[in-house]
């Protein structure tokens, strides 16, 4: 029904009451006349109707709210030929009637109650132009037009006569018999109509047995509305038919990507920890030269090579008992810790060896002096 702005403006203008405004019903301004029965059923009456009709002077009323109004009365084959009409006869909304399209002036048709209605127009003594906004449609006598007249829609004539027009308000042939009933119970009682609620109800649903699957077939076939949605719901399917063989590798490539971002973190997180390591190590490397530099220029029998050889093993199996409670592998640390203890005592005798040695030789230098 237009862009996105007039069909929220006609939903707001339509919705204040039960089936005013009914979602996704499709229509156009001026739809095809052969996507519509009801089209198709006026005009297969022209000749009579025209004949009878043909001289109206002033609009008159034929039916309104499916019950029958003054128009029946002075035009009974016209009455007959609507009556005849199902989804036009059960219509609750509006009225059908004849109006009258006068030279040089513009008739406005009347706007629309529900968009669960359609209108269809018939000239019956001269051609009529149909304008809504930018949308015009030219409609000759005895000829047929389906209107949305919830669009605001003028009738226009060239010709010097006033000419009468069939104007039609129908069922919408998307809105099933389910929902019809349901908005004429919704409605009978404030509009009067309570009495002729079950007969008119009852009509429906037998109309809708005997007509409304070919109603409804028909307008979708025809209506260029439908073929659109169509098109576009097939596009739709393949688009996302598309998307879901696309989505796999699409979620395959996106995974490796996110797998080797975390494995470029973890490698850059494991440098940067092998870097911290070594910073560690080199400043105890350093602090452990210092501390031998110090204690051998205190005590120079350190620097003996068997008090250094047995330090380095003693500073091993330390480092191996380190490891072992790292991997809590506790009956190992406590083996090497007995080794420690065996070793520190090996490092003691060697460097208690190492000093006597050490003194010996600066006794003897002394005496040779």
């Amino acid at each position: 029904w237009g862009g996105d702005k007039p069909r929220k403006a006609l939903a707001s203008r339509l919705s204040a009451s039960p089936g005013g405004y009914i979602q996704g019903l499709v229509m156009e301004t001026f739809p095809s006349p052969d996507s519509s029965t009801v089209a198709e059923a006026l005009k297969s009456k022209a000749d009579e109707i025209a004949e009878e009709a043909g001289s109206a002077e002033k609009r008159i009323a034929i039916l309104k709210r499916g019950v029958e109004a003054a128009g029946c009365e002075k035009f009974p084959t016209t009455c007959s030929a609507i009556k005849g009409i199902d989804d036009a006869a059960t219509n609750v909304f509006g009225e059908s009637l004849i109006l009258v399209v006068k030279p040089k002036k513009k008739q406005a048709l009347d706007t629309c109650e529900s968009n669960s209605n359609i209108g269809v127009v018939m000239p019956l003594t001269g051609a009529i132009k149909l304008t809504s906004g930018d949308h015009t449609t030219e409609v000759a006598a005895k000829e047929t037009a389906v209107v949305d007249f919830c669009q605001g829609i003028t009738a226009t004539t060239a010709s010097e006569e006033a000419v009468p027009v069939v104007f039609i308000q129908a069922w919408h042939p998307d809105v099933a018999a389910l929902e019809r009933t349901t908005i004429i119970r919704d409605r009978a009682e404030g509009w009067g109509l309570k009495e002729q609620e079950k007969a008119i109800t009852k009509a429906v649903n037998t109309a809708a047995k005997k007509s409304w699957d070919k109603t409804a077939k028909v307008w979708r076939q025809h209506c260029a509305k439908h073929e659109e949605l169509r098109e576009a719901l097939a596009n739709a399917g393949a688009e996302a038919k598309q998307a879901a063989e696309e989505k796999p590798v699409a979620d395959e490539a996106e995974e490796q990507a996110r797998e080797e971002e975390k494995r470029q973190a973890l490698e850059e997180r494991r440098k940067a920890q092998e870097a911290k390591k070594q910073r560690e190590m080199d400043r105890r490397e350093r602090q452990k030269q210092v501390r031998e530099m110090e204690e051998q220029a205190r005590d120079p029998w350190l620097a003996d090579e068997t008090v250094k050889a047995e330090k380095a093993t003693l500073e091993s199996l330390k480092q191996q008992r380190r490891d072992a409670n790292a991997a809590l592998e506790f009956d190992e640390a406590s083996r090497l810790t007995k080794e420690v203890n065996k070793q520190e005592r090996v490092v003691e005798k060697a460097i208690k060896k190492a000093r006597k040695a050490y003194r010996k030789a600066q006794k003897a230098a002394k005496a040779e002096g």
